[in-house]
């Protein structure tokens, strides 16, 4: 979960600046395992994806009570919500549930779950060539 820590922060992604590509697809993926193993260690705490507002760090992974938590439906936990009540967030420390949850997702390189699909823009690339190279005009035969 190479970019967990940045998800947790304000700052992360040098304060939302350097956003690698597909961090949206990273956040889903980390929170449904982390959902997933928070359920099956019994913890009080669940976690959702938050789209920050403003300025900073827009893609946030956030912290929430298992009871609020519920209460939605956990397809869109990974999506991204606007807002999250102060009242649902677990600010306290993390229980041993938790804890564990946290060490088991680590282990398992979910990273290896997001497929980037780069591709050249061919068409792009030859326009763009074009432009650039201007042929010299033909040299005059003596």
């Amino acid at each position: 979960m190479q970019y967990w820590d940045d998800m947790q922060s304000t700052w992360g992604f040098s304060d939302g600046a350097r956003e690698p590509e597909g961090t949206d697809c990273y956040r889903a993926v980390y929170v449904q395992t982390m959902n997933t193993l928070l359920g099956a260690t019994q913890s009080s705490i669940r976690v959702v994806a938050w789209n920050r507002p403003g300025l900073h760090n827009r893609c946030m992974i956030v912290h929430v009570c298992a009871e609020w938590f519920a209460t939605l439906d956990p397809k869109d936990a990974g999506t991204g919500y606007a807002q999250v009540p102060v009242e649902a967030q677990a600010l306290g420390p993390r229980d041993d549930a938790y804890n564990e949850a946290i060490f088991q997702a680590f282990s398992l390189d979910v990273d290896d779950y997001v497929i980037m699909d780069p591709h050249i823009d061919y068409e792009g690339l030859d326009a763009s060539l074009a432009e650039a190279v201007v042929p010299e005009p033909p040299a005059d035969k003596e």
